[in-house]
């Protein structure tokens, strides 16, 4: 009798092993998301900003803003279709090639229309995206002076043109550029910054943007660029910074 009840409390306890690793591998399982749609940025450089290329900015410094539109978009089993995220930061000065840019402040704007829960997702979605075109390492924060403010945001993006509006933020104007002496589209194909989510990147220029939010400028005929952009939690660059998150 006594053998049968130690057998039977050996596997109790086995299956009770068997039950807390699972239970821990399953509060450890990070979030999955995948999102698509389109992208442009405006920033204080001349066209076409040297940044790219792994060289100092034209101005000394790259104050730049970023607009996010999720055509199409899910984290877990929410939707996130229709929603709008900008980012907007400077960027000191631009580092050696290959090495990651460090921005003096950045601000995310999130749009009001969704819920506090969406929100988060898109937020988190929306920096990890552009750490990831920063070349920073994967969960770094974007910058030591960060913020994220709820706004109304009013945005239209092709790959021809880009326009976004927040009231007393951002006023955002740009448009495709096409290639000296051709009429076909200024496609960027020979930049040091490449991601994979986004493959294709077309030259622009910014007809207005201007930004009063955490800090004030305002420039005309500069660098814009477009992209359209597909992206999943299963990427490398993405997954490595679900595990080492400082968002």
């Amino acid at each position: 009798m006594r053998k049968s009840f130690v057998f039977l409390a050996g596997i109790l306890l086995v299956g009770s092993g068997i039950f807390v690793a699972c239970s821990v591998e399953q509060a450890e399982a990070k979030p999955t998301w995948e999102v698509e749609g389109h992208w442009a940025e405006a920033c204080q450089c001349d066209v076409v900003c040297p940044c790219l290329y792994g060289k100092p900015a034209s101005h000394g410094t790259c104050d730049n803003s970023q607009v996010f539109q999720f055509d199409k978009g899910r984290y877990e089993d929410m939707v996130l279709d229709g929603f709008y995220v900008v980012l907007s930061g400077s960027i000191p000065e631009s580092p050696e090639e290959g090495d990651a840019h460090v921005m003096s402040f950045s601000r995310v704007y999130v749009d009001e229309r969704a819920n506090e829960q969406q929100r988060q997702a898109l937020v988190e979605i929306a920096r990890a995206l552009q750490g990831n075109l920063l070349a920073q390492p994967p969960g770094q924060a974007l910058a030591a002076d960060q913020a994220v403010e709820t706004v109304p945001i009013e945005a239209n993006l092709t790959l021809a043109s880009a326009d976004a509006t927040i009231p007393d933020v951002l006023d955002f104007h740009t448009e495709r550029l096409m290639k000296p002496e051709s009429e076909e589209p200024w496609e960027l194909t020979d930049a040091v910054m490449k991601v994979d989510w986004m493959p294709q990147m077309y030259v622009g220029k910014s007809t207005n943007y201007k930004y009063t939010g955490a800090r004030e400028w305002e420039y005309s005929d500069r660098n814009a660029l477009f992209g359209r952009f597909k992206a999943n939690s299963d990427m490398p660059a993405f997954k490595a910074a679900a595990e080492t998150s400082a968002y």
